[in-house]
């Protein structure tokens, strides 16, 4: 399907623009069966979320704490 907008778009004797250079050069060379899904930002940006929430209950908030002093200072 790319190979055919590539090829149409071509014919239209116009420059390429950043958004059709990307979509040829970055998206076609993936599967198309298994999509974007798994390799785009978002999908990292929401993984960062959901480690936060277990960061949380595991972070040290108090470098004077005793646990603090017993892990990481002596």
């Amino acid at each position: 399907m790319l190979n055919k907008f590539d090829e149409t778009y071509g014919r239209l004797n116009i420059s390429t623009t950043s958004k059709v250079y990307i979509l040829l050069n970055y998206v076609a060379p993936y599967d198309t069966v298994r999509g974007l899904h798994l390799d785009c930002e978002q999908s990292m940006v929401a993984s960062h979320q959901e480690f936060q929430k277990v960061w949380s209950k595991y972070l040290m908030r108090y470098q004077n704490a005793p646990a603090y002093q017993k892990m990481y200072i002596s």
